[in-house]
């Protein structure tokens, strides 16, 4: 009766840190329902997907650490949150400014369909070079989920000189939004159309044989944007109450692909007890753990992280990221066919510095959402701009399980694939483009 007495205590803290979250994104859309379209609200609605949800949800699991540990990883997020919105508020950061007038340059026809060309060239390297030696099996991959990891197109934990090959694919994946662009222009020849179609439907299905929820969920949030912003006023604001059942449809499905996807298929009749959203138990873990069974990181899983990009063949030394470590602290061996695990981004700002760590780096983390808002839809009118802008919206989301740098490897690829298009362009016409950008007004 006490152990129950003390658990209904604690899901009423996180419920109070419920209800608040829940108040500070409703006075910010309290006028405009489009409002929740941004980097702000979508890392508040992150920490109530990632967190907030298994708390409320009072499973076995995260009373495992008692109640005094629940209230405490409670407090931690709120902790979080109000970083976070110190940070955004008190913000004059600028960071993007030119990178968005870089893709606003995508208005122009040209750029635009020499962008996706130049994207597809780099990005099919790997499918001709490795897929094409046995089509069956790159197809069976394609569709098996983590069950074709061993696939033509698969690449190991550690990688190698064919891995770094196999990242090239990274390229067609990156300019999906960009085909999007060209296939809802009426200036689209029957080419560039067939070519927009064929890298859309690759980008759709590769990111579905993957098993992995992240790239399912930026894959369909492609054409979602672009219908989106595209879209009357009146109808973004009912597409914006329609998020919520398409989450928790979203939701259902992740939970059949969990259940299912080291077979290949998805499977409905079963409800995983972890789907991946489980964060609260994990920042309990740690906070359980560090530092009395491991010593605080001190920044070296962000170092990790910003070291990533360097190809393993030209530096087989270097060091794993975090999920591996992590995993191992669970007992698994992610290098020997165990899987990676996610320590949530508010543990692991924890395992790099303590509370220090939670409160600076998410506040740092605010600070880079408002710059990321200064290139939204309170400025610009850009289709090109916002569709780059919603992408990134989507990989803010999926940051709450951890910080990966892989997540933006796409827009670090269509940038690139944009910058040289535009270099190619200029020599062809020797002289400097002129992008244009429509301003509302200051964010």
């Amino acid at each position: 009766m006490a152990e129950q007495t003390m658990e209904v205590g604690s899901v009423w803290l996180a419920w109070l840190a419920t209800i608040l979250l829940l108040a500070i994104i409703g006075y910010d859309i309290r006028r405009d329902p489009r409002r929740l379209i941004s980097a702000r609200n979508v890392v508040l609605i992150g920490m109530l997907v990632w967190y907030m949800v298994e708390a409320l949800q009072a499973k076995p699991a995260v009373f495992a650490f008692g109640g005094a540990a629940y209230d405490y990883g409670v407090l931690l997020v709120v902790l979080a949150a109000a970083s976070f919105l110190i940070g955004y508020h008190r913000s004059r950061a600028r960071w993007f400014g030119r990178v968005a007038q870089r893709v606003a340059g995508l208005q122009d026809w040209t750029l635009l369909c020499h962008t996706l060309i130049v994207g597809t060239l780099l990005g099919v390297i790997p499918i001709v070079w490795y897929g094409l030696a046995d089509p069956a099996e790159t197809w069976r991959g394609l569709i098996a989920g983590r069950h074709g990891w061993r696939g033509t197109l698969s690449r190991p934990i550690l990688g190698d000189f064919r891995a770094s090959v196999l990242m090239l694919e990274t390229f067609l994946l990156g300019v999906a939004w960009i085909a999007m662009l060209v296939l809802g222009d009426r200036r689209r020849t029957r080419r560039m159309g067939v070519l927009a179609a064929c890298v859309l439907a690759w980008y759709l299905v590769r990111c579905y044989g993957t098993g992995t929820r992240w790239l399912v969920f930026v894959s369909l949030l492609t054409p979602a944007a672009w219908l989106y912003w595209r879209a009357s006023r009146s109808l973004q604001r009912r597409l914006v109450i329609m998020a919520l059942p398409c989450a928790l449809l979203f939701y259902w499905f992740s939970a059949a692909m969990v259940a299912g996807r080291n077979e290949g298929r998805l499977d409905f009749s079963t409800k995983p007890d972890y789907v991946g959203h489980e964060m609260f138990r994990e920042l309990l873990f740690i906070v359980d753990q560090v530092p009395s069974a491991h010593p605080h990181a001190y920044g070296r899983t962000l170092l990790v992280e910003a070291i990533n990009p360097i190809p393993r063949f030209l530096w087989e030394g270097k060091p794993v990221g975090f999920g591996v470590e992590y995993a191992r602290w669970k007992g698994e061996s992610p290098l020997h066919g165990g899987p990676t695990l996610s320590p949530g981004i508010i543990g692991e700002m924890y395992v790099n510095f303590g509370l220090l760590g939670i409160v600076f780096l998410s506040g740092f983390g605010g600070v880079l959402c408002r710059a990321w808002d200064r290139i939204g839809p309170r400025v610009t009118e850009s289709l090109p701009v916002l569709m780059f802008y919603s992408i990134g919206l989507g990989c803010f989301l999926m940051m709450g399980r951890s910080m990966s740098i892989h997540l933006f490897y796409q827009l670090f690829a269509a940038l690139i694939c944009l910058g040289i298009a535009s270099a190619r362009q200029r020599a062809v016409q020797g002289e400097l483009l002129t992008f244009p950008w429509r301003t509302r007004a200051t964010a």
